[in-house]
């Protein structure tokens, strides 16, 4: 596991208050892989490397345990989430029941800003997975699906879509190291966005369940991994 005094200097934006500063860090450390799964996190310690006391750092806690990126456990207290068969599975399912038809329905919302938006995501990520960034094809495959999902006027549902992402991140960063093909995402994203262009509310639905329904294969090598005490 790696030292807490070696992370990378997180990438802040505007904070209002020492928990979002802190809660921020340790986001940004999960979801760039420089924490690592079931790492145990000790209040003191991140406190002492963040330079603020060990309040904000348990509301921070508290916080991220809400977003699903962090966990209780019995003997090691807080630690970062672990990737099991269950949450890959609970998480997809919820996402399937929302995104697809959440997306399609809004297709009329879409103007030629969030499609060039969409469209440099998608630059961006290729670019990316090129020089096998793969934390970086993360981040831009997250911004991809919330610039699709956001052009809907539910703000609860987008809110609820924003926390899935996060989990989404910690999966498909899991799911690279477990050898799949996060070029081949790309490719799905680009016809994705195919179908958006041309409105066509049918196909976009069909696509973006299609795509959903991919990660499941690495449920099941989780599931095996754990029958088998990988």
């Amino acid at each position: 596991m790696p030292d807490l005094s070696q992370l990378k200097n997180p990438t802040l934006g505007k904070t209002v208050s020492r928990t979002d500063l802190v809660e921020a860090a340790l986001r940004e450390w999960i979801l760039t892989g420089q924490l690592s799964s079931g790492q145990q996190l000790v209040e003191r310690e991140i406190a002492l490397v963040l330079g603020t006391s060990k309040t904000p750092v348990r509301e921070a806690l508290i916080v991220l345990s809400r977003r699903g990126l962090v966990e209780a456990n019995t003997y090691h207290g807080m630690t970062v989430r672990k990737v099991t068969s269950h949450m890959i599975r609970s998480v997809q399912q919820a996402r399937m029941m929302l995104e697809p038809d959440i997306v399609a329905g809004s297709l009329e919302n879409f103007d030629m800003e969030a499609l060039a938006k969409a469209t440099a995501v998608l630059d961006r990520s290729a670019a990316a997975a090129k020089e096998r960034d793969w934390v970086k094809v993360a981040a831009e495959n997250r911004e991809f699906h919330r610039v699709l999902y956001s052009q809907h006027d539910n703000d609860l549902i987008i809110s609820f879509l924003d926390q899935l992402q996060d989990q989404i991140a910690l999966i498909a960063l899991a799911s690279w190291d477990d050898n799949a093909d996060p070029v081949d995402e790309g490719t799905q994203h680009e016809d994705i966005l195919a179908a958006v262009r041309r409105k066509d509310v049918n196909t976009t639905r069909k696509l973006l369940r299609s795509h959903i329904q991919v990660l499941l294969k690495f449920a099941d090598r989780v599931a095996e991994n754990e029958s088998s005490g990988a």
